[in-house]
Parts: C-alpha cells; sequence; structure tokens
C-alpha cells in the first residue's frame, strides 16, 4: 500500500489477516456431542423436513440458514469467537436463531425471513431450556458492535439485521416478559411438535410448558 502520491486527502485501508485455528480433540468431541444433541432436540421436538447442519470455515464470524433447504451453517470462526469469550449462550442463541428462520420457514410463518422473530425464537427455545444465564449471555454477544458502523452497513448494503445494541435490547425487554412472552409463543411452536413433544410436556410442564393447550393440540390430530 503506497499512498506517497496523494498529497491533498487521506486515504483509509482496512486490512484482515487470516490466521488457521485448529480445535483440540477434546474441544472437537464436546462439539460433536453438542451438534448430536441439537439434532435429536430437532428430531424428537419437531416436525418437519430433514436438514443439514454444516460446520465450516467462512472467513467470517456467521452462521446462516438457507432458505431452499432449511440447512444451517455454522462457520467455525464463530464457534472460536465463543469458546475465546467462554459464552455458551452466544453460541447456542445463535444455532437457535438461525433454527428459528428454518423452522418458521418449514412452517410456512410469514415472519420467517424477520430477524427479530428468529432472535425471539431463539430467546424463547432458551427460556424454555431453564437456564436464565444463556438468555443473558445470548443478549451480551450483541453488544461489542459498533452501532455506527452497523447503521452505515445497514443503508448502503440492505443488512436485515437490526443494530447490534438493539437486538440486545429486545431479547431482554422478550426476557423481562416472561408469562406473555411464552404464552405467545407456544401458540405458535405447539401445532408443530411431536406427539412425543407435547405428551412429554403434559408429563413434565416444567415452569413455562402449557397442560392444556398440549392436550388439545393433541385432541385434534
Amino acid at each position: 500500500m503506497d499512498n506517497q502520491r496523494n498529497r491533498t486527502s487521506r486515504a483509509s485501508y482496512h486490512v484482515r489477516v487470516g490466521v488457521p485455528a485448529r480445535f483440540s480433540e477434546h474441544e472437537a468431541e464436546r462439539l460433536r456431542a453438542g451438534f448430536q444433541d441439537l439434532k435429536t432436540l430437532v428430531d424428537t421436538s419437531f416436525i418437519a423436513p430433514d436438514f443439514n447442519l454444516i460446520l465450516k470455515p467462512c472467513g467470517e464470524v456467521n452462521a446462516m440458514s438457507h432458505v431452499q433447504t432449511g440447512d444451517i451453517t455454522i462457520c467455525t470462526e464463530l464457534l472460536m469467537q465463543a469458546s475465546r469469550l467462554r459464552s455458551k449462550g452466544q453460541i447456542i442463541g445463535i444455532i437457535l436463531h438461525e433454527l428459528g428462520h428454518s423452522l418458521l420457514n418449514f412452517w410456512q410463518n410469514p415472519s420467517f425471513m424477520n430477524e427479530e422473530t428468529a432472535d425471539a425464537f431463539a430467546t424463547y427455545m432458551l427460556m424454555v431450556s431453564g437456564d436464565a444465564r444463556l438468555v443473558e449471555e445470548f443478549a451480551q454477544s450483541f453488544e461489542k458492535g459498533n452501532p455506527w458502523a452497523e447503521a452505515q452497513h445497514i443503508i448502503e448494503a440492505g443488512d436485515r439485521h437490526p443494530i447490534s445494541v438493539q437486538r440486545a435490547r429486545t431479547i431482554r425487554q422478550n426476557a423481562s416478559y416472561k408469562g406473555a412472552f411464552i404464552s405467545r409463543w407456544n401458540q405458535t411452536v405447539y401445532p408443530h411438535l411431536t406427539n412425543h413433544a407435547l405428551r412429554s410436556i403434559i408429563k413434565h410442564p416444567g415452569k413455562y410448558g402449557d397442560t392444556s393447550l398440549a392436550q388439545r393440540t393433541l385432541r385434534g390430530r
């Protein structure tokens, strides 16, 4: 990069350096177990076509749901970042966000491409898991962004994602309205749960399970 001839204005350069990283065998085994647990959760809980969960280097910290197939790509860079930050809620929340895109698409929900709706689905899933810490870690993962740069990117590139700081606020706001928020999402999700999942809710409703809705859903099949 040579700016010697530019005497009247300043030039800016943005440089990205990629360094190959490797997971230890222990970390790799934990990842395999985690993704297997996710597959089991989806297979036993939701009525949906089969889709692939793809783990690969992408050159960026990202994850994505593919509209045509419902396949979900998780970038290894995202896992590395979450590992460095020791943020279990970040990686689980983002995977559930992409799962929300895929499932809502399969269920023909008109809001399946909406990023805030996918965040809300992820928040719902984290809340019904019973671990409030994961919800907070999911919110915290969006607080380190540069809102001005993100706003400029939205204007120039048309990014559908809200500014990260707003995503964090919305996640916390949804989590604060526990009863109403969970009840509304139960209405959306229960019709697409497997019989096995509905019976599990009836037998062990936990804090947020709606046994009467689960029973009505089963009787209607």
